[in-house]
């Protein structure tokens, strides 16, 4: 696809993002047969969401009123995030991990002594583990401003953050095979089953990484191209939508009020 602008972009990672929550809220209830694409689907949001986020970075006028905006919201998503998400543990939403990367970006612009800013760097990796995707979220919006090369900048991240998914899916499923056969193991492998990375969850987990490898080819077709303006609706609907799926998980029994809070 080529000459397709911000706008279209921003459509297809919101597209793809509410598909994959679907599959993560409503999972008891989604047929496997559709958990693959609907992974896949949610593949490409991130890739784009963070190449978006850094071009805005790039050419805001006023970062530090970007950076409240994406705070501001995360704080309203917060409880709406952790309600329809509710088995998957504690983590910060995605506008914590893209207000993160914004603030690492600046660093790296701003500070001469590199070796300072890869301690801060890996201070924030081992951080970024309680915020949505994790330590790939960051590195990936890093290296999209970091790579040279127009073409390559567009492509590599999303290729190498995908093949990095795949292995630690992988990794992990194969110690999972493992630690089944060990009685000793069992409360383990109990945590790991209750979450993504369980083995009914293994093929929709591996989906993943081709809605990445999908949205660095889409990437490559961007024409640098604002498009419509939709300033505030990503913002709105982030929220609005976790809330409804949590809504419809509460009707479906599928979550406990209580644990909640309700």
């Amino acid at each position: 696809m080529q000459n397709i602008d911000a706008y279209r972009l921003k459509w297809i990672a919101v597209t793809g993002m509410f598909l994959n929550h679907v599959a993560m809220a409503l999972r008891e209830v989604v047929p496997f047969a559709l958990q693959f694409p609907l992974y896949a689907a949610g593949g490409l949001t991130f890739p784009i969401m963070a190449f978006l986020a850094v071009e805005g970075y790039r050419r805001t006028s006023d970062l530090k009123k970007y950076l409240l905006r994406l705070l501001a919201f995360g704080l309203v998503a917060q409880v709406p995030y952790m309600a329809a998400f509710r088995e998957y543990g504690f983590a910060l939403n995605i506008m914590f991990t893209i207000a993160l990367g914004i603030l690492l970006l600046l660093l790296y612009d701003r500070m001469k002594t590199r070796i300072l800013f890869g301690a801060i760097f890996a201070l924030a990796l081992v951080a970024s583990m309680a915020f949505d995707w994790a330590v790939i979220g960051i590195i990936m919006m890093l290296l999209y401003r970091a790579i040279p090369g127009e073409s390559k900048r567009r492509i590599l991240p999303g290729v190498a953050s995908g093949i990095f998914y795949a292995a630690f899916v992988g990794i992990a499923a194969l110690n999972l095979h493992r630690m089944s056969s060990d009685p000793g193991a069992e409360e383990l492998v109990a945590q790991f089953e209750a979450s993504f990375m369980g083995m009914e969850m293994l093929l929709p987990a591996l989906a993943f990484p081709v809605g990445m490898f999908a949205a660095a080819f889409l990437l490559k077709g961007y024409s640098g191209e604002r498009g419509k303006p939709m300033k505030y609706f990503f913002y709105v609907f982030y929220p609005l939508h976790l809330a409804v799926l949590a809504g419809i998980a509460l009707a479906l029994g599928l979550a406990d009020p209580s644990a909640l809070g309700l």
